[in-house]
């Protein structure tokens, strides 16, 4: 009977330790979405661009990730902060093509835009998810017009992972930020390529 005990009391601690260390975080947060450009792309000409904000056409545009603790169970939603991710793709796109030798216009949507060439996109996925490690990806339709004619309709996918040491909002935020900077590594030189055509 005490070895029953003793058993049924190392079992308690046991799970009791491992619900401590899951890191379990209940409620929800907020990460700003950032980004760094990383091209080394270059236009041959400094032509002028319009780049739109991104429609957003996921279900719950506010979320961008979620938490897990240790034992794989949703505990909270990660939100973004300051600004829509329509908008945030939009600006990491204009920052690209600006260092691309680009002078960019930003324009709301595109039908306030008077440039003759177009960039305007749909977003259908931005998220990561955050456990033991985060994974991150971003989808998005990117559409280039000249001259009111399309000259590229294409998806990207951006995807990254990081080890989640420390369960951080800066993790969070560059987890995103890199899955980001992975999908225009593909598509800015295309978008080039399809401006100079």
């Amino acid at each position: 009977m005490k070895r029953c005990i003793t058993m049924l009391i190392a079992m308690l601690s046991l799970v009791g330790l491992l619900a401590l260390n899951t890191g379990c975080a209940f409620g929800n947060r907020s990460i700003a979405l950032t980004y760094e450009p990383i091209t080394s792309s270059r236009s041959s000409s400094a032509e002028t661009v319009a780049v739109s904000d991104f429609d957003d056409v996921r279900d719950d545009k506010e979320i961008v990730g979620e938490i897990r603790n240790g034992m794989g169970f949703k505990t909270a939603d990660v939100l973004a902060k300051d600004q829509s991710a329509g908008a945030w793709l939009a600006s990491a796109l204009a920052e690209e093509l600006t260092v691309a030798g680009f002078v960019v216009n930003k324009v709301q949507d595109s039908a306030s835009s008077r440039e003759a060439i177009l960039i305007s996109g749909s977003v259908s996925e931005v998220n990561f998810t955050m456990s033991i490690s985060l994974k991150g990806t971003v989808r998005v339709s990117i559409q280039v017009a000249k001259h009111h004619v399309p000259v590229l309709n294409k998806q990207y996918v951006g995807e990254a992972s990081l080890i989640n040491w420390a369960a951080t909002i800066r993790s969070q935020e560059a987890v995103l930020r890199e899955a980001l900077q992975d999908l225009l590594k593909q598509a800015v030189p295309e978008i080039i390529q399809a401006i100079q055509e």
